[in-house]
C-alpha cells in the first residue's frame, strides 16, 4: 500500500460481469493473439498425480504458484 500512496497509483476493480456482453469477441482475438505468439500465458504445473491435490491447493492458499495452478495427471 505504500507504493500505491507515494507513487500516486490509481487502482481500479475489474469486475468481468460488466464485459460479458464481449466475451465471444475477445475469445476470438485471444485465440487469434495465441496463434500468433502475440498472446502468452502462463500456467504452473507444480504438483504431480491425482494423489496430490491437497498439496496443490495448500500451495495456492500460500501463494506459490503463478498463473494458473494445475495438478498433472497422466
Amino acid at each position: 500500500m505504500l507504493d500505491v500512496l507515494s507513487k500516486s497509483l490509481l487502482i481500479h476493480g475489474f469486475i468481468q460481469l460488466e464485459f460479458a456482453d464481449q466475451r465471444e469477441e475477445f475469445y476470438k482475438q485471444a485465440a487469434t493473439s495465441i496463434s500468433e505468439d502475440r498472446l502468452r500465458y502462463r500456467k504452473d504445473i507444480i504438483v504431480e498425480g491425482l494423489e496430490n491435490p491437497i498439496d496443490a491447493f495448500i500451495r495456492l492458499l500460500q501463494g506459490h504458484n503463478f498463473g494458473k495452478l494445475i495438478v498433472h495427471v497422466s
